[in-house]
């Protein structure tokens, strides 16, 4: 039986505006706050494992949020980062397909307040706000992606008596420097006087992406910079009763002759000029005009209902996370891996896992978070067409299930004469020549022949 249809028309009722109950008017704020809260992310516990945390971002940049007991850890990621294109000649899934990572970021704030046998602890996402909390024995964190720049911020109110030394360690996600075949990862710490500020660069041939961060804790300039390693900076600052701004800007490029590091630096000095409530502000409108059109309100007396309106509550939250950028989020780990840029399932989209995330979102009036989906697809025009022409002799667009973030491989015309008698049956796929082999060993329908 194929049950995807009835899982596509069960997602798209349940996703329609006009599925509530009682008065269709809309709610009154007070009310509208009390039941988006149900959906909300609540722990009485810090979490096992990293990939069990709280996500956050604003739809390019994004993080989990997780504690050990002494500290708040995230990965930062982007959407727009990647570390091969079509034309790599690697291996797909092998040791350079991978995408989205930018740095670890882990915020020591001494002693053991996040401990697992503190009973004070609480964790909450709240998504109404998209905005995380946590809170125990005496310290306070509130942090969120900014809505409206690539800039993530973090209240740390500390309250404890004995307050200690505040520790900001930013770590690179590999070695300085990782060279398989032709493509090369380089990853630097650039000079800055109290600021953790990181780059990397990835390169095969034609193919450029770089990267930036830059994590400092705003109006402070007390912090001094620990080389912890060779992988690795430490912001130190003094122990200090009462709130700290910790501020997170990352910036990415495609051309060699952009600098992210310094668009990420002019990110953060814009954001280091503002108090957290003017941040918190705008961002809460983005999010509250989101949920104000998105909104809905399910009851039925066996719970299953609210059970199926918590679930498209936090798809809505998860693609408004996710998908507002250049790109669409990769679905094997999104903005939020927590585990390096090396994912199962490398860093190509598939079209039947990427588009059933944006099924739900065309009768949940979020239709504007379909763009990056879309964009793709049509952006990857040309080399479809190439491809229906060099791979089957036809006019058309062809568009492989999977394909790289910029689409299908362009043969030279040589090779797509290989190809094309291969897939036609007029040349066994043995005769291949090793040259062809090599060209397409990254695109999974070609390499199939092969």
């Amino acid at each position: 039986m194929n049950v995807l249809p009835s899982l596509i028309s069960l997602l798209l009722f349940l996703l329609m505006p006009g599925v509530c109950s009682g008065d269709e008017s809309p709610s009154p704020k007070q009310e509208h706050r009390e039941i988006m809260s149900r959906s909300d992310l609540v722990y009485d516990k810090p979490v096992a494992t990293p990939d069990a945390g709280q996500p956050i971002g604003n739809g390019r940049m994004g993080t989990m949020v997780w504690t050990s007991p002494d500290a708040i850890h995230l990965q930062v990621n982007r959407a727009d980062v990647f570390a091969v294109n079509r034309d790599h000649q690697g291996d797909q899934f092998g040791a350079t397909d991978y995408c989205g990572g930018i740095a670890n970021v882990v915020i020591h704030i001494g002693g053991q307040p996040f401990a697992p046998f503190e009973s004070t602890f609480r964790q909450r996402l709240s998504l109404e706000n998209a905005e995380c909390m946590i809170e125990s024995a005496g310290v306070q964190v509130r942090t969120f992606v900014s809505a409206r720049s690539d800039v993530l911020v973090m209240e740390i109110d500390e309250q404890r008596a004995a307050p200690e030394l505040l520790k900001i360690t930013v770590s690179m996600l590999r070695q300085p420097e990782a060279r398989t075949g032709k493509n090369l990862a380089t990853t630097s710490f650039v000079e800055d006087r109290d600021r953790g500020v990181l780059l990397q660069r990835f390169q095969e041939r034609e193919f450029y992406n770089a990267s930036a961060i830059v994590v400092g804790v705003a109006g402070d300039d007390a912090a001094m910079i620990d080389q912890t390693s060779a992988t690795s900076r430490t912001l130190v600052l003094p122990p200090m009763q009462g709130k700290r701004l910790v501020m997170i800007s990352s910036a990415a490029a495609w051309k060699a002759e952009d600098d992210p590091a310094a668009t990420a630096a002019a990110l953060f000095d814009e954001a280091a000029l503002q108090s957290v409530e003017e941040w918190r502000e705008p961002h809460q409108k983005w999010w509250q005009d989101f949920w104000s059109r998105t909104f809905v309100d399910l009851s039925s007396d066996d719970g299953q209902a609210q059970r199926a309106q918590r679930w498209r509550d936090l798809h809505l939250y998860h693609m408004a996370s996710s998908s507002r950028g250049e790109l669409p989020p990769k679905w094997n780990g999104s903005l939020f891996v927590t585990s390096g840029d090396q994912r199962q399932w490398g860093s190509q989209y598939w079209v039947w896992t990427t588009e059933m995330l944006y099924f739900p979102l065309l009768a949940a009036d979020a239709i504007d978070l379909t763009d990056p989906f879309f964009n793709m697809y049509v952006k990857q025009l040309p080399n479809c067409e190439k491809a229906a022409r060099q791979r089957w002799g036809v006019a058309g667009a062809y568009y492989p299930e999977t394909t790289a973030f910029d689409g299908p491989t362009v043969l030279p015309d040589d090779v797509a004469v290989e190809f094309q008698d291969v897939l036609l049956g007029r040349k066994p796929h043995t005769a291949m020549s090793p040259r062809a082999k090599t060209l397409c060993s990254f695109d999974s329908q070609l390499r199939a022949t092969t």
